[in-house]
């Protein structure tokens, strides 16, 4: 079963329209991606600090005393990013012409 032309760009411009009265949920889901990003970097440079510095030297150690705001900011940079991307997605999905595809 194949859809015309008709179909396919009367199904963008329902996605389209779509997206322009959900734009808030797609900010949210960046901000969650995000903080998901930001606790996995923080938490890996938090063991690898932690666990991995005594390895590699013991001097290391002592150089290797991180406080913990620098973690939180990490989750906070992290959360900034996925809210930009979904930010821009988002604003260059509902910027696009639904029937051309183009740019406007």
């Amino acid at each position: 079963m194949s859809m015309n032309s008709g179909d396919i760009h009367q199904l963008q411009r329902a996605l389209a329209q779509s997206v322009r009265d959900h734009w808030v949920l797609f900010l949210i889901e960046g901000i969650v991606q995000g903080f998901a990003g930001g606790i996995v970097a923080a938490g890996i440079m938090y063991y690898a600090i932690t666990y991995g510095a005594p390895y590699v030297s013991a001097e290391l150690v002592a150089f290797t005393v991180v406080d913990n705001m620098f973690y939180a900011l990490v989750v906070v940079v992290g959360v900034s990013l996925g809210l930009l991307g979904s930010a821009i997605s988002v604003g260059r999905f509902i910027g696009e012409d639904a029937g051309s595809g183009a740019a406007r």
